[in-house]
């Protein structure tokens, strides 16, 4: 006759993939965020590259 195991063995390894999933949420998460904050420092790169360079065509052209 077989040996069932133990209920608390059944639960270790749903516990062991919730715990997974929580890293790859927190990892996408993380990844998103990292993702936005690229964007906007481009964003604001371009804007001030944008200003200088009105500026100077402004300026050559005599404005």
């Amino acid at each position: 006759m077989a040996r069932r195991k133990p209920v608390e063995e059944h639960y270790d390894g749903a516990e062991q993939n919730q715990s997974v999933a929580k890293d790859q949420m927190m990892v996408a998460v993380r990844r998103i965020i990292k993702n936005i904050g690229l964007f906007y420092a481009a964003q604001v790169i371009g804007y001030i590259l944008s200003f200088f360079f009105v500026m100077y065509t402004a300026r050559y052209l005599g404005a």
